[in-house]
């Protein structure tokens, strides 16, 4: 289920387009205003990694002069560090920005009788700069517009010297919604991203003493990421019903640069390959009332996808890999 959710933060994706992770330590606490759940099967809206459902977190919008800071402590020499300050401007918009940093000296994964001279705690340290402006007009969903940037650094160790890898996350975003008549709404998100993913694994040697340890793969994967939506609904009366149309569009560009060692750890060859996918979904839903405590919600989504420019890099040289 959880490779088959949607993780949304300000109805923008919060996951990746070329591996789907979902990097939650990206998301301070201290930012998040709710968090909206979706049980079930949410494709049609959300598109088909909506098929467990859907998770949208809103952060909190800059309306005022603010400021706060929270610090805390905890065992394995754990720190948090998160601060924020707002302020509006020209009685029309309000700006936030957020500082959040996390370290912690991590823990023996192996139980004491299991472990090795090459053992070591697995160690994990992240920071987060969120930048958001947004409108001080406001409707029932939200602030009539918002901008948003963050810059993302995440680094763990798993255990080993040569297990390790580090993320790096530059995103924009912005959104808007405008009510209409009779209660409708229209509202619009566009993103853009680049993600960094630097990987290194490692093998043990020694057999259950674990006395030795070898970096045997590292994966290089650099990605762009970018995509929009636009949605239109309105409620009826009679019947009690409610109408929702929309269109959602993604780009993605991912490379992944691979290096292979020998079982000692000695460079063997590398291996480069990527490519391209172009995403469009068209979708609809009515929701419909026909007694209280029953609602019945028809809805149909089309996809349109393609995988192109893709290719491969070995030591034969650069081949094309077909477009799908």
């Amino acid at each position: 289920g959880g490779a088959r959710s949607r993780a949304l933060m300000d109805g923008v994706p919060l996951s990746d387009g070329f591996g789907g992770w979902v990097p939650w330590n990206m998301v301070p606490t201290d930012i998040v205003d709710r968090v909206e759940v979706l049980l079930g099967a949410s494709s049609s809206q959300y598109g088909s990694n909506a098929m467990g459902g859907a998770v949208n977190v809103i952060t909190r919008s800059p309306k005022e002069r603010a400021a706060d800071i929270n610090l805390s402590y905890g065992s394995r020499n754990t720190k948090i560090v998160n601060a924020y300050a707002s302020d509006a401007f020209l009685n029309k918009f309000g700006l936030s920005v957020d500082y959040n940093y996390y370290t912690t000296d991590g823990y023996q994964w192996l139980q004491p009788e299991k472990r090795g001279p090459v053992d070591q705690n697995a160690t994990a340290r992240n920071w987060t700069l969120h930048v958001k402006a947004a409108s001080l007009e406001s409707g029932e969903g939200g602030p009539l517009w918002f901008v948003r940037g963050i810059v993302f650094h995440d680094e763990r160790n798993h255990g080993l010297a040569d297990w390790y890898d580090s993320r790096d996350v530059l995103q924009g975003a912005a959104g808007f919604h405008r009510p209409l008549e009779a209660g409708g709404e229209v509202r619009g998100h566009a993103f853009f991203g680049t993600h960094l993913l630097d990987s290194t694994n490692a093998a043990v040697g020694g057999g259950a003493a674990r006395t030795s340890q070898a970096r045997y793969v590292r994966n290089y994967l650099p990605s762009r990421d970018g995509g929009a939506s636009l949605q239109w609904s309105r409620p009826f009366e009679a019947p009690a019903s409610s109408m929702t149309i929309g269109v959602d569009l993604r780009h993605t560009a991912a490379r992944n640069d691979e290096e292979d060692y020998s079982t000692t750890g000695v460079y063997e060859r590398s291996l480069s390959s990527g490519g391209q996918q172009t995403t469009v979904g068209f979708f609809g839903q009515w929701a419909v009332t026909p007694i209280p405590d029953l609602i019945v919600a028809p809805s149909a989504r089309v996809d349109y996808w393609q995988n192109h420019d893709a290719f491969q890099i070995d030591a034969a040289g650069r081949a094309p890999i077909p477009a799908k």
